[in-house]
């Protein structure tokens, strides 16, 4: 607020908690720049190397990302999500990214390009959980062009109570099989998304135990069942010896 008093360029806005996706949502409608970067309240950013390839960031027709450093504050250590995205400074395709990294289930650390975001009348939907990856998968679905700056902008705080406790399982799940409802599951993007979010749902659903439920995930699962992807072919094993309900808890042991 009071930075705002001193730089024009500068918005403060204050509104009554309403979440992530409310926030992030007023700020685009605020935000004036050719791009537009999201942070959560507890975590924290390295501008550098932002500053020091301004030079690359030109384009208005590319979206920028940089690879995600998770903190561990009970640990103090940092742990940088996708080690093979470090130093890389190129274009990359959005399905490829999809398929060999760990990175697009978040918001954050990626430069939108805030026209496009307008233009196609893209928001976050508040009170769901992983609203990040629909509205990634919306955004990248418009506008695929990326390009990938290998030096950590954003640090995030992992905290052992997160959002994903299983005690926000039936959430967790259900939010999931709402993105997969919006998915082009003819187009390689749509079924990379799946491949990568199944198994997260299928872990969680073993905590609610729901038969409407998992015969949602049954439904989803055919559509990626023959996938080439390691961890849907040890699934797909796993769903033949031991059932669905046994395959769920055994992930539910691996996957938070």
């Amino acid at each position: 607020k009071k930075l705002s008093k001193k730089l024009s360029n500068l918005i403060y806005c204050k509104q009554p908690n309403q979440g992530p996706s409310s926030a992030r949502n007023k700020g685009i409608t605020l935000a004036k720049g050719e791009y537009v970067f999201f942070v959560d309240g507890d975590d924290y950013l390295d501008v550098k190397p932002i500053i020091k390839n301004i030079h690359l960031i030109s384009d208005n027709k590319t979206t920028y990302f940089f690879p995600l450093v998770k903190v561990f504050p009970s640990k103090n250590k940092t742990q940088l999500v996708d080690p093979t995205l470090s130093g890389y400074n190129n274009s990359v395709s959005i399905t490829k990214l999809y398929k060999e990294s760990k990175i697009l289930g978040s918001s954050c650390s990626i430069l939108f390009i805030r026209e496009c975001i307008i233009k196609n009348k893209l928001t976050f939907t508040p009170n769901m959980h992983c609203e990040d990856i629909k509205f990634n998968y919306e955004y990248f679905n418009v506008n695929p062009n990326l390009y990938i700056i290998g030096l950590p902008v954003y640090y995030y705080v992992q905290w052992k109570n997160s959002r994903t406790s299983t005690k926000n399982a039936k959430i967790i799940v259900d939010s999931l099989l709402y993105i997969f409802s919006r998915l082009d599951l003819q187009s390689e993007l749509g079924l990379k998304i799946l491949e990568f979010e199944f198994p997260i749902a299928l872990a969680y659903s073993w905590y609610t135990n729901d038969k409407q439920t998992n015969k949602k995930l049954k439904n989803y699962f055919s559509f990626i069942k023959n996938s080439n992807n390691k961890r849907i072919k040890l699934i797909n094993l796993t769903l033949k010896f031991f059932g669905f309900r046994l395959t769920s808890f055994l992930l539910s042991k691996f996957v938070r």
